[in-house]
């Protein structure tokens, strides 16, 4: 992931999952 607004992106929609799901991201 190199794209600066993906990150963003992942990091919105992948935040609520890592907290979640902290084991499946980690």
């Amino acid at each position: 992931m190199r794209n600066t607004r993906a990150l963003r992106c992942y990091e919105k929609c992948g935040f609520k999952k890592v907290r979640i799901l902290p084991k499946l991201t980690a």
